[in-house]
């Protein structure tokens, strides 16, 4: 684009018999652009049975932009297999009409038509820095995922929705709504209860779900996978089942000053329970917990750590390889709330080490009522049963019980089927953006956020961490919270006032409460832009 030449030369020499080469060169142009390609094949006479093949195509997007081929073959061998060409031409505007037609606006379609015809090309590079080709052809079109989430065809008062609620809840692409619909009109029952096609069906597609989870966060079992209600049950899970079994009085649990009430409440019951201690690591001027601050809060009474991995409050996001490795060089386990990591951040547990990981499906896009638990197999087969009943169960008697196999022992009753199965389209639709794209772009907007909200005088931005995720926690002087909320609601933005289950932070920040914008991939830079304009009118209403 932008009136540029490029010109691609390739020459291939085939000088041995039983050789192949293949060659597909694509080029896009633009404006008055101009591209030249020129290759050739060489056989020589020893290069009997050579393959050869070449071909050039070019997507010319106006009609100033230009296309020179000159692709060409010279054989000495008689037993060959050679061919050549190039092509050009434009868009299909039947394609580009289809597809407007299916309620795609122009400029979408036609980036759509061109990812797909240089998709084959870039998905045959191995080179990792080639690749990365891969990436921005993903990325390109991320300003127009939004047409994948239905809420936002629909007028909030009015306005264009702008929704920057996700670390609350993120909003459900159009797989996740459909499988749920068409599960339950087409393929419900029960799972590992029945032996009728619809049950072996659906427990097939349960478990699929797991696998998916094992291997998106690459954990070394799909048996250390847990289907939960959400990321709350899970720490209650290990709460209670690791208190029940090694807490007793004196003990100490360590926590943050960061932590979601989901992260400190259930440790609170065995507080009250068993008399044990609950320790807190604190957080610095940046509103961030580090190494540092963690280890000063060990002691020899220390039986298990348990942190966020990114606050939901300030966007901190904690060093918990650096804490696991720590925790475990004193034989300590760490369970990390993941509510606010997973959605955001690659996940590797293996790498990480962790003992137990929290995950919240409907903060990565999926269901609400669906949560996982991430354990490590010996824990799982360590530690007693979290509820009983149904499914959870190998043998029953009335002289006692024996307990169903791994990760049965943990689901016990009717789990929620329809909510786990649609999960796995949330897990692929991640992975089909990718997140390495999810972080980058989210980085974009928190730079873009961060710049735009700090040069708006009286706004004043909470936690300054040096690893921050895309939350943006902030005051306006003398306006509380949720009048900033609901004046922004007026505009169609949508964001969170309060203390965010997170009063024991708000308490040592010594506020009430704060107003929090929070990113999903949907977003943009012109949502940013909508909620500059709404803080500014919030202010001229308060006259600021």
């Amino acid at each position: 684009s932008k009136n540029k030449h490029h010109e691609i030369r390739t020459n291939t020499n085939h000088s041995y018999e039983n050789t192949k080469s293949y060659q597909l060169i694509k080029s896009v142009i633009d404006d008055s652009s101009k591209s030249v390609y020129q290759g050739k094949i060489y056989v020589d006479s020893k290069a009997q049975k050579t393959d050869g093949y070449q071909l050039s195509k070019a997507v010319l997007l106006n009609e100033q932009a230009e296309f020179n081929a000159k692709p060409e073959l010279e054989i000495y061998a008689d037993d060959v297999k050679c061919s050549h060409g190039s092509a050009s031409g434009s868009l299909d505007e039947n394609s580009i009409f289809y597809l407007m037609s299916r309620g795609l606006d122009q400029k979408t379609a036609k980036e759509l038509l061109i990812n797909g015809f240089l998709l084959d090309v870039v998905e045959k590079i191995t080179d990792e820095e080639i690749k990365k080709l891969n990436d921005w052809i993903k990325l390109m079109n991320i300003d127009d995922i939004k047409r994948e989430f239905p809420i936002f065809d629909d007028k909030i008062q009015n306005n264009d929705l702008v929704y920057l609620d996700s670390a609350n809840s993120s909003q459900k692409p159009r797989v996740v709504v459909d499988r749920i619909y068409d599960f339950y009109t087409k393929e419900f029952s029960n799972v590992g209860r029945s032996v009728h096609y619809l049950a072996v069906a659906a427990t097939n597609l349960y478990e699929q779900t797991r696998v998916s989870v094992q291997k998106y966060i690459n954990a070394k079992d799909k048996d250390e996978i847990v289907f939960t209600k959400g990321a709350t049950e899970a720490i209650n899970l290990v709460a209670n089942t690791f208190g029940q079994k090694y807490l007793s009085e004196g003990d100490e649990v360590l926590l943050t000053e960061l932590e979601h009430h989901s992260n400190y409440v259930p440790w609170h019951f065995l507080r009250k329970a068993k008399n044990i201690k609950i320790e807190f690591a604190e957080i610095n001027d940046n509103g961030e917990v580090t190494l540092e601050a963690i280890e000063k809060k060990i002691t020899n009474k220390t039986k298990i750590i348990s942190v966020s991995h990114l606050s939901n409050v300030t966007g901190a996001i904690l060093p918990i390889k650096e804490i696991v490795q720590l925790a475990h060089s004193k034989n300590i386990p760490v369970l990390i709330d993941g509510c606010q990591g997973a959605p955001h951040l690659k996940l590797d547990m293996q790498d990480i080490d962790c003992d137990f990981y929290a995950i919240s499906g409907h903060k990565m896009y999926g269901p609400t009522g669906i949560g996982i638990l991430y354990a490590k197999k010996k824990w799982l087969e360590d530690l007693p049963p979290y509820q009983g009943g149904g499914g959870m169960i190998n043998e029953v008697k009335k002289e006692g019980i024996t307990y169903g196999e791994l990760p049965n022992k943990y689901e016990a009753g009717t789990m929620a089927t329809a909510q786990v199965i649609a999960f796995n389209e949330s897990i692929k639709f991640m992975e089909k953006i990718g997140i390495q794209n999810i972080e980058k772009h989210e980085k974009e907007l928190l730079d873009y956020g961060l710049e735009k909200l700090r040069k708006n005088n009286s706004v004043n931005i909470i936690g300054n961490p040096k690893e921050k995720g895309g939350v943006i926690s902030f005051t306006i002087e003398g306006v509380h919270p949720h009048d900033i909320a609901t004046i922004l609601d007026e505009d169609g933005v949508a964001i969170r006032a309060g203390h965010h289950c997170c009063q024991i932070l708000h308490d040592k920040l010594n506020l009430p409460a704060t107003a929090r914008a929070s990113f999903g991939v949907y977003n943009t830079k012109d949502d940013i832009d909508k909620l500059d304009e709404a803080i500014n009118k919030c202010k001229k209403i308060f006259n600021l």
